[in-house]
């Protein structure tokens, strides 16, 4: 799997979870906020309650003050009332102007008690004015605060996803590079060394060729010609079929292009046939397109799949209904997975053969390279396309 794939799912995974964790950091962060501004509430209708007994007690205070106003009218009236009576002058003009002193007096003293009571008053409602609007302020305050906590978790959180989704990645995908290094490492020794005992069996077999030519020369009844005795021992001891060292270069890369190795050896016998017969660039190609084919059809038979199926319109739909139609063939067939597919791509690609050989409209190539790029991919699409006689 590549880096990017991994990458991106890394990252689907890592999102949920950052998105979920942010919204159940919200969620506690909103339930704080209820929390701050239900205990501001209370604390402030804690400190109101005191100016709002205030507020009720100020009339009841005056009403005692207002008693008092009379009650010292009353007495003042009464030795006024006394002192006149002592000097005879309770009619007199005297009499009615300090009357009316007195009443405008009371009248005064009850004013001051009525005005020191609504400023006591206002002052109280005034306290508790402020009491409520400090209230929202705070509230405003925490708001913001709790606010800013869950923007500033929320950029950290997504910024750790992130983080944590490239490193996963990254070291999931160094991973596989790794076990894939080793795999390549491990199959490449297992290959040199099935090369070193082919060479060295070869050089057995040169030896024992040769001493055999040597006993039928030598031998004491009816010895052979030099051109005998080797004619016998080349029957004897025949060559062991190895690769040369160019062969198994064209081999190994095959396989490394993830071909196995029966695909990977009939292609690169098939390219040195070519080549060292002396076929151009253009002749080479065919050849190994052609192995790569005839090595899909024995697969295909060897599972007794023979049915080709009728290749549909050149597109990708048309080249999924084709595929469709291998299915019904292959359903009881006992194979691997790569296998099914190398026999599907052998199929479909062995379906368009007749369209591509009886076309003479050179676009119907590029339709159907495309159309079979839409659906297979790697060599399965290579199997595909020669079978099409595509490459």
């Amino acid at each position: 799997m590549s880096y990017e794939t991994h990458l991106e799912n890394e990252k689907k995974k890592q999102n949920k979870q950052a998105e979920a964790d942010i919204a159940q950091y919200e969620k506690d962060n909103a339930a704080l906020k209820e929390k701050v501004n239900a205990s501001l509430d209370a604390a402030a209708e804690s400190q109101a309650g005191v100016y709002r007994q205030e507020i009720e007690q100020a009339p009841l205070d005056s009403r005692a003050l207002y008693d008092q106003n009379a009650m010292r009218e009353a007495v003042d009236r009464k030795k006024i009332q006394e002192s006149l009576a002592n000097m005879g002058m309770t009619d007199s003009g005297l009499s009615s102007s300090m009357q009316t002193a007195l009443t405008i007096q009371k009248s005064r003293a009850d004013n001051s008690v009525r005005a020191a009571e609504q400023q006591r008053i206002r002052a109280a409602e005034s306290a508790i004015d402020q009491i409520y609007a400090n209230k929202e302020l705070q509230k405003a305050q925490k708001g913001i605060e709790i606010d800013q906590d869950t923007a500033a978790y929320a950029r950290t959180r997504q910024e750790s996803a992130n983080t944590l989704a490239t490193q996963t990645a990254t070291a999931l995908h160094n991973a596989e590079v790794e076990a894939a290094t080793a795999q390549y490492e491990a199959s490449l020794a297992a290959e040199q060394e099935w090369m070193k005992q082919q060479l060295s069996g070869q050089q057995d077999t040169a030896k024992l060729r040769s001493d055999y030519v040597k006993l039928l020369m030598t031998r004491e009844d009816n010895p052979m010609s030099s051109t005998a005795a080797w004619q016998e021992a080349y029957r004897v001891y025949p060559d062991t079929p190895v690769m040369s060292q160019a062969q198994y270069g064209y081999y190994t890369h095959y396989l490394n292009s993830g071909y196995s190795s029966e695909y990977a050896n009939a292609m690169a016998k098939a390219y040195m046939n070519t080549a060292d017969a002396g076929g151009t660039e253009e002749q080479v190609s065919e050849a190994v397109s052609n192995a790569l084919a005839e090595q899909a059809r024995k697969v295909a038979q060897d599972h007794g799949a023979y049915t080709v199926p009728s290749a549909r319109s050149n597109d990708a739909a048309g080249v999924r209904k084709t595929m469709s139609q291998t299915l019904p063939q292959l359903a009881a067939i006992e194979m691997s997975d790569t296998e099914r597919m190398e026999v599907v791509a052998y199929l479909v690609g062995t379906a368009y053969s007749d369209h591509v050989r009886r076309s003479t409209d050179t676009n119907i190539y590029q339709q159907i390279g495309e159309a079979l790029a839409a659906n297979l991919s790697g060599i399965y699409l290579e199997i595909a396309l020669a079978c099409a006689g595509l490459q």
